[in-house]
């Protein structure tokens, strides 16, 4: 298959992936990797038509992820600038299940430009999920030792120092999260400062104890896979998604798909009073 016939498949959507052209363009990576670049270029100059349902393109979807597999650097500014847009539109573009994208695409794209996630993470005018999100991207690579300990610590530690006592942001029981599940046991006592925003006693005491269990940890196993590690699997990812495939209640509900929902409903409902769920056009 020719770069160009692979490119004209990915442009748009159709109801079956499209996984042989997925296939050849991770064959052709090099050659087809300026092609998916100008994608997210393209995406980026028409991005309101494209909101708005007046240009049917759909290849920022397959570029995203298949740029991330490649471990192509070169897509990171373009996550950063689409993260900066609203939270709807980052929907529509990354999808309804997002939270558990953005942060792997994000550390698979890593362009060593922690500025630019420091910008949106601590940025209150963008949404707290995609904060969160953001953040999550600085344990994935501590997780696969491109970023040490120290330098979590410190990071997570900045955070929490310059917490207002009346903000009760989500970002901050995401932090305790962290700390407790990557057993940060330096932030021990910066968290015991701010474990009051989490309001069930039960889930406090459970991460305290999570972070006092001295086991080692275990990447393979929940909470860390599959939502703390790179894209590996364009193909396999996207066989899952709804969008392309019709699959009955029972086998919907033992699937990846399924661990994707609930994690995202935890975040937005459990811990969240407040929140106000829409459903969108692409919810599962």
């Amino acid at each position: 298959m020719e770069i160009n016939e692979i490119i004209e498949q990915l442009k748009y959507y159709t109801e079956s992936l499209p996984k042989e052209a997925l296939k050849q363009a991770i064959k052709h990576k090099d050659a087809i990797t300026p092609k998916l670049i100008e994608m997210l270029e393209y995406t980026k100059n028409n991005l309101e038509k494209i909101f708005y349902e007046e240009d049917e393109f759909f290849g920022y979807t397959y570029a995203y992820f298949l740029l991330a597999e490649f471990r192509e650097q070169k897509a990171f500014p373009y996550l950063i600038d689409l993260l900066n847009k609203d939270e709807e539109i980052i929907n529509y573009i990354i999808g309804d299940d997002y939270l558990g994208y953005v942060p792997r695409l994000l550390a698979s794209t890593y362009n060593g430009d922690d500025k630019a996630l420091f910008n949106i993470i601590e940025n209150n005018q963008i949404n707290e999920f995609v904060r969160c999100s953001t953040l999550q991207t600085f344990a994935i690579l501590y997780l696969y030792g491109v970023k040490d300990r120290t330098f979590l610590v410190k990071c997570l530690k900045k955070l929490l120092t310059e917490k207002d006592e009346k903000n009760h942001s989500y970002l901050y029981e995401e932090i305790i999260d962290e700390v407790c599940h990557l057993k940060l046991t330096e932030l021990t006592e910066d968290i015991d400062k701010v474990m009051y925003i989490i309001e069930n006693k039960e889930e406090r005491e459970d991460l305290k104890n999570i972070l006092k269990d001295n086991s080692k940890i275990n990447r393979n196993i929940y909470p860390f896979k599959p939502f703390y590690e790179y894209i590996y699997d364009t193909v396999e990812i996207m066989e899952e998604w709804q969008c392309f495939r019709y699959i009955e209640d029972e086998e919907f509900e033992n699937s990846d798909d399924y661990k994707v929902c609930q994690y995202i409903t935890k975040k937005r409902v459990d811990n969240y009073v407040d929140v106000k769920m829409d459903i969108g056009r692409n919810d599962l």
